[in-house]
């Protein structure tokens, strides 16, 4: 009966170890093995992103041109296609036989003289592609044909070669005698002209 019992204690031993193992191998098998990782959230995973992994993918948004300063009037002024100067500014007196009728009491009309010298061939060149502006308000150039008085030769429109030059007064109808103006000049051209911009110089009293 001794021998029995010194048989059955080790067999019981190593009874209860298998099935301690056991328990602990399903266990492990059916997530039970101790605290699990949790899985990341998409909050976590956009926070984990640091700011330069975002500027590495951002899109790169190209600067805008510089601004074209404004240069006085009487300079020559260095462009892409053309050289331009404002020579001068004055009143004019209305043409005799004006194409926009009577005008409204008050009304002005400002010639600006330019001068402009074409760096290559086909450049042409409008009156329509002057404009003057104070801040937000724009004017564009008279279109009348008639010539205004005290203001010629007129800035006619055409086309000039390398090395040529035209010049001839731009005139321009304003609501009454306006001080602090500026010119823009930028002509219509097939793939683009530079713009040139011009402080009018004082043109004296309205006549």
């Amino acid at each position: 009966m001794k021998d029995l019992d010194r048989t059955l204690v080790p067999m019981m031993a190593l009874g209860v170890l298998f099935m301690t193992a056991c328990r602990k191998a399903d266990e492990s098998a059916l997530g039970g093995g101790g605290p699990r990782p949790a899985a990341a959230s998409a909050s976590a995973a956009a926070s984990a992103v640091t700011p330069a992994a975002v500027e590495s993918v951002a899109p790169v948004v190209s600067a805008d041109p510089p601004e074209v300063a404004w240069t006085d009037g009487g300079t020559w002024i260095s462009s892409d296609i053309y050289d331009f100067k404002l020579e001068s500014a004055k009143y004019c007196t209305k043409p005799q036989k004006s194409d926009a009728g009577e005008p409204k009491p008050g009304t002005v009309w400002l010639g600006v003289k330019a001068q402009i010298l074409a760096k290559t061939d086909e450049v042409f060149l409008d009156r329509r592609h002057a404009t003057l502006r104070d801040k937000g308000i724009y004017f564009q150039a008279s279109l009348d044909l008639e010539p205004f008085g005290g203001c010629t030769p007129a800035f006619k429109p055409v086309q000039l070669k390398r090395g040529q030059v035209t010049s001839g007064y731009i005139v321009f109808e304003l609501p009454k005698a306006w001080p602090n103006l500026l010119l823009e000049f930028q002509p219509t051209r097939w793939g683009g002209a530079g713009r040139v911009r011009a402080k009018v110089p004082d043109p004296g009293k309205v006549p």
